[in-house]
């Protein structure tokens, strides 16, 4: 998770990235890194389960592919962005 930390000039705030465990092994990671890999798995799934419907609207074309993109981003918060990456990696060669 970004820590904000006080910068030098009066008022300005900066977010610093967390260097947990860059790439670790599922059992090494914290409930929260699990959390966010998982839920970065929900929403692929959800992407793929959508994309073969013929009725499929862009606009939640847009938001699910919006929603992936978030999850990956928390995954790469929380250290696991590697994990994350091979899993869309993964998934990307299954459509």
């Amino acid at each position: 998770m970004a820590e904000t930390v006080k910068g030098s000039e009066e008022g300005k705030t900066t977010r610093r990235r967390s260097t947990r465990g860059a790439s670790a092994g599922k059992d090494e990671l914290n409930p929260l890194q699990l959390h966010g890999l998982g839920l970065l798995e929900r929403v692929m799934a959800t992407r793929k389960s959508y994309e073969d419907d013929p009725g499929k609207d862009a606009w939640l074309v847009n938001a699910i592919n919006r929603a992936v993109y978030a999850a990956y981003l928390d995954c790469v918060e929380e250290g696991v962005g590697e994990n994350a990456k091979a899993m869309l990696h993964n998934g990307e060669a299954s459509k």
